[in-house]
């Protein structure tokens, strides 16, 4: 493997046996047997944390183990994991509803504060990207393009998952005092 982030066929291998692995604990569920349900989820779980060792960034399972953490209860688990992510700037905002279920299960003040401080980088940085794309197309002529820029803008900051991460964080803050 030349590249980490390259994908290699045998990578779904992982993937598969914990899906697999999740069905068999939605069927023990449904049968009223707790226990294997359980069971299946931290196998489930395991498979992934090992497929992770060989493909670390491999969103598919990055994302399946967070939730199975969240399932399991152990939500500063699911926020570790979650910030494994190579995550972008304009993803931060719709990638918020993964975050969110960890944040108000749990979670412990210092996972939520390393969250909240990446929200607020990303935040920052989309700013920035979006300020300098704006002054780049006025520069060029671009006219329709800095009113795309400027709508996107408007809609990024009343993105309802941001609001929701900054709500959430503002409940923790006001819980401290």
């Amino acid at each position: 493997r030349t590249d980490p982030r390259e994908y290699l066929p045998i990578d779904i291998f992982p993937y598969l046996a914990s899906r697999a692995l999740v069905a068999e604990g939605a069927a023990s569920k449904a049968a009223g047997d707790d226990e294997a349900c359980v069971e299946a989820l931290v196998s489930a779980a395991a498979l992934l944390e090992i497929g992770l060792k060989h493909s670390p960034h491999n969103a598919s399972m990055l994302f399946d183990l967070a939730a199975l953490y969240m399932l399991l209860g152990a939500s500063n688990k699911t926020l570790l994991i979650l910030r494994k992510l190579d995550v972008k700037h304009i993803q931060m905002s719709t990638l918020m509803q993964h975050f969110l279920p960890a944040w108000v299960g749990g979670a412990s003040e210092a996972e939520v504060n390393n969250v909240h401080t990446r929200l607020e980088y990303l935040e920052r940085e989309i700013e920035n990207d979006i300020d300098k794309s704006i002054v780049a197309a006025f520069i060029n002529g671009k006219y329709t393009k800095c009113l795309e820029f400027t709508k996107f803008r408007r809609t990024l900051s009343s993105a309802h998952s941001l609001a929701s991460a900054s709500t959430q964080n503002a409940w923790a803050a006001f819980a401290n005092l």
